[in-house]
């Protein structure tokens, strides 16, 4: 895969990838570059089969083509994970641009792991036919808040299948650290990056969201269809920007990426901030 534009962040060419895709995770034969496990995942039949499940917010769907040219890669279950993977690099870069350093806390040799971590997040979320043979249930993506703890203990046993017959050469130690990570218990700063990334990069989601509404209400002529589409883009930019405004605010305070993020996007903290504060308590 190749990075798209994103942040401005241009590549120079097909193929190029950010430098910390490059980035070695220990296996058991020998360190390997994240990106080439990645595309075990990606370019296999599982990855093929992830890119035809049902796109992710999916009660906010119209028409798939047109819902991923409006809402991005975000929504796509392969493209979620490879975006996710991308803002972690932009996490390592920027620490590294702003202060000439990785993040405190993060060792060198668990950079591409971080990135690793958030290229796989969501394997527990395959629904290919051999899982379902092998696990006896899968679960797809649940919408935000409505997980189960049977749900959870489905994706544990689909991501068991995967470090099984994807990634047999993760050592045992390592599947351990990754599955705290995504299962947020890691009190680590690769939990804290792999928070500031997904919580980042749903907030961005939900304004190309809103974009997508401005620009179909802003067309000389609207049919219904059209002022549907441009409801529920409208529907999507709230609930996220409502659910994760106080996140942006943390992580532009924690990471210099979080303050490139409200940058490129133009958004004000003082804004956020106050959206957060007049959020009603649960």
């Amino acid at each position: 895969m190749s990075e798209s534009a994103v942040f401005g962040r241009e590549v120079a060419g097909e193929g190029t990838l950010p430098g910390f895709m490059y980035a070695p995770v220990e296996t058991i034969d020998g360190p390997v570059p994240v990106h080439q496990l990645l595309d075990r995942l990606y370019n296999g039949p599982h990855g093929q089969h992830m890119r035809g499940q049902p796109l992710r917010f999916d009660k906010f769907s119209y028409d798939r083509e047109r819902k991923l040219a409006d809402q991005g890669m975000d929504v796509d279950p392969i493209g979620h994970q490879w975006e996710a993977a991308l803002y972690g690099t932009y996490l390592l870069e920027d620490e590294i641009l702003a202060h000439g350093k990785l993040p405190d806390g993060l060792d060198e040799s668990d950079a591409g792991l971080i990135i690793f971590i958030l290229g796989v997040h969501d394997m527990g979320e395959d629904t290919h036919p051999d899982i379902l043979a092998t696990v006896g249930a899968t679960v797809g993506d649940i919408p935000f808040g409505q997980k189960t703890d049977n749900d959870r203990a489905t994706e544990a046993a689909v991501r068991n299948y995967h470090w099984a017959k994807t990634f047999p050469d993760i050592p045992p130690e390592l599947v351990e650290r990754i599955e705290a990570v995504v299962t947020h218990r890691d009190k680590t700063i690769l939990g804290d990056l792999y928070e500031a990334a997904h919580d980042l990069q749903a907030y961005a989601t939900g304004l190309r969201a809103r974009e997508a509404q401005q620009r179909i209400l802003a067309a000389p002529s609207l049919g219904h269809m059209d002022q549907l589409i441009a409801n529920i883009n409208g529907e999507l930019h709230n609930e996220v920007s409502e659910a994760m405004a106080g996140a942006v605010v943390h992580w532009a305070d924690r990471f210099a990426f979080g303050q490139t993020f409200v940058t490129f996007h133009d958004l004000s903290l003082r804004a956020l901030r106050s959206q957060q504060e007049s959020k009603p308590a649960a």
